[in-house]
């Protein structure tokens, strides 16, 4: 192990023991509403449209590639719908295209966006019970996708993913195993959305090698209780 992932690793675990302090006290219900998810009620909202994805399962894990290069064409956002509102989207909103141990669904999901079509530059959070993008603020001008990575090919990447955890929500009824629990569950909605984005025409590429203390404070984040987990880079594939 690295001592890149091991510093993560022991960030995640200071977390932990905090927060088992801090909910050990608190009832079930208590902790279920912590389940709901983020609401930034005074931010514009855009309301996505609802589109299906369409083609196979079979296409998608046939065609599936970790895709690094992007054209330096935006998005379409009914594209961008079509793979969060696949991915994410239940009308239901304990009934998710993902599993989640408990039911208790501690992933939140943020967006750097700088090229989709009808949508200003800047910082989102994604609704998933609404299927809609929260406007936060601009992205600092002094800051680049690659700068937010440790990968300079995310620079030209229109549109960055990014998956939080909110530890509280599963901690009381799974203990440390919490922290296992959240890094599956992003696997799984990460997979949805790459092989959505595949199906859609889009290319797609993990990325794992993010900025923890760059991504806590753009994002505003509370760095006991929330923490970056995961990102997803997305865009147009190059023109021939």
């Amino acid at each position: 192990m690295s001592l890149f992932s091991i510093s993560k690793l022991h960030t995640h675990l200071r977390s932990l023991r905090f927060l088992k302090k801090r909910n050990s006290d608190r009832t079930l219900e208590e902790v279920q509403q912590l389940a709901t998810p983020k609401i930034y009620a005074r931010m514009q909202t855009t309301l996505l449209p609802h589109a299906e994805i369409q083609g196979t399962l079979a296409h998608a894990l046939k065609n599936r590639r970790s895709h690094r290069f992007f054209a330096d064409i935006p998005v379409p956002l009914t594209t961008l719908a079509e793979i969060l509102g696949s991915s994410l989207h239940r009308e239901q909103f304990w009934h998710r295209p993902y599993p989640s141990g408990g039911g208790r669904f501690p992933l939140e999901m943020y967006l750097i966006i700088e090229r989709v079509e009808s949508v200003q530059p800047g910082i989102y959070h994604y609704r998933p019970d609404t299927h809609a993008l929260e406007f936060l603020w601009k992205l600092p001008s002094h800051l680049t996708m690659a700068s937010i990575t440790h990968d300079t090919w995310t620079q030209s990447a229109p549109v960055l993913c990014i998956f939080t955890a909110v530890w509280e929500r599963t901690l009381k009824d799974y203990d440390d195993f919490a922290f296992e629990l959240a890094l599956i569950e992003a696997g799984h909605a990460g997979q949805n959305i790459l092989l959505c984005a595949t199906s859609a025409g889009i290319h797609a590429s993990p990325c794992a090698a993010f900025k923890d203390e760059i991504l806590t404070e753009i994002l505003d984040l509370d760095p006991i209780r929330e923490q970056c987990v995961y990102t997803i880079a997305l865009g147009i594939p190059p023109q021939n």
